[in-house]
């Protein structure tokens, strides 16, 4: 029995892709432990989705052409548009990302299924608190290299900041495939007077970010997007004080021994994407031993019967068309860890 993962592998948003895939193989792993789906082992077939479309696209034919039930993947939302078009050649196969979260992909009726909040209500939490704490002029540093992500981040922020007096007054925006100039990129953002500046980028941009802001203004209140909500982060002792999106936290039983399997496996500690994609495969296995046949439309129908699955970290509950319900959790950086914001 085959299912399918396709995710950035190279270049510089494989973090989160490699992450996935290493979730995926020990899910998988686990399961063949036990005797496989149905009784039948499970096969992953991976393919790097690369830096473009193109390449995306092909990985995205190659994996649906290998007979697998089930897709896992893509990881970033810049590939949401490939990921539909695939979908329209490929309608046997489920497709189920547990990161891609841009609105392009909301309140369809079809053969795709996500473990994550919709990008704009992350935007939204942020201005929710910058309006409480009277940061009424912010500045945004935004990676259009995945601004079908970003940019619904971005959204999210001047729409509900706009209910609440919190204005936008510059994004400034770059391309993280092409590399992340903090420096100068912090330089400009600081000639806008900002009282707080919300990064939009992965976890090394914007810890690049984050130095040089607090290089020129150490006392900045900053605030991060959930793309950068990874271990490397909350460890790192410069990034105290960051503010960052995180997911209302509802641990289960199975969060530490996930945790310890995982750093034997590969040495080092999960991401929210692992974490996520591990959820993701978990709920698709559990769906595939109880659909009524092996095929996308059954399985998609077994996950949606389930009102709410307890993550590893979460509940996860799923609408009418395999969107999540909103989520979202204001974190702060302190002590090594990431620690929820009260009254907010």
């Amino acid at each position: 029995m085959r299912i399918g993962f396709v995710g950035e592998l190279t270049g510089p948003y494989a973090d989160l892709g490699v992450d996935g895939r290493d979730a995926v193989l020990l899910a998988a792993a686990e399961a063949n432990a036990k005797g496989g789906i149905q009784g039948r082992p499970v096969e992953v077939v991976v393919r790097d989705a690369g830096m473009d479309a193109a390449a995306c696209a092909v990985a995205l034919d190659d994996v649906a052409d290998q007979g697998v039930v089930a897709l896992v993947g893509p990881m970033l939302s810049r590939h949401a548009q490939v990921t539909l078009a695939a979908m329209g050649r490929h309608p046997q196969v489920l497709f189920f990302s547990p990161t891609m979260s841009t609105s392009l992909l909301s309140g369809r009726d079809d053969m795709f299924v996500r473990s994550i909040a919709k990008a704009e209500d992350e935007g939204a939490l942020m201005a929710a608190y910058a309006a409480q704490q009277g940061w009424l002029r912010i500045v945004v540093i935004q990676d259009t290299g995945n601004a079908a992500y970003t940019g619904d981040v971005v959204l999210g922020l001047r729409s509900a900041g706009g209910r609440w007096g919190v204005q936008v007054v510059q994004t400034v925006r770059y391309a993280g495939s092409q590399g992340c100039p903090a420096d100068a990129l912090a330089a400009e953002a600081l000639t806008y007077q900002p009282q707080a500046v919300v990064l939009a980028a992965n976890a090394p941009q914007t810890m690049a970010l984050v130095r040089a802001l607090r290089a020129h203004r150490p006392d900045l209140p900053l605030l991060s997007s959930k793309w950068a909500g990874v271990p490397e982060v909350a460890e790192a002792a410069d990034m105290q004080g960051l503010l960052v999106v995180g997911n209302a936290w509802r641990a289960g039983p199975k969060l530490t021994p996930f945790k310890e399997a995982f750093q034997r496996r590969y040495g080092r500690q999960p991401s929210y994407g692992a974490v996520w994609t591990y959820d993701c495969v978990s709920i698709l296995f559990d769906a595939m031993a109880r659909a009524k046949r092996l095929e996308g439309a059954a399985i998609k129908e077994a996950i949606l019967a389930v009102p709410v699955y307890q993550g590893l970290e979460r509940e996860i509950r799923f609408d009418a068309f395999g969107d999540i319900l909103y989520d979202y959790q204001l974190l702060k950086v302190a002590d090594g860890s990431f620690r929820p914001v009260e009254g907010l």
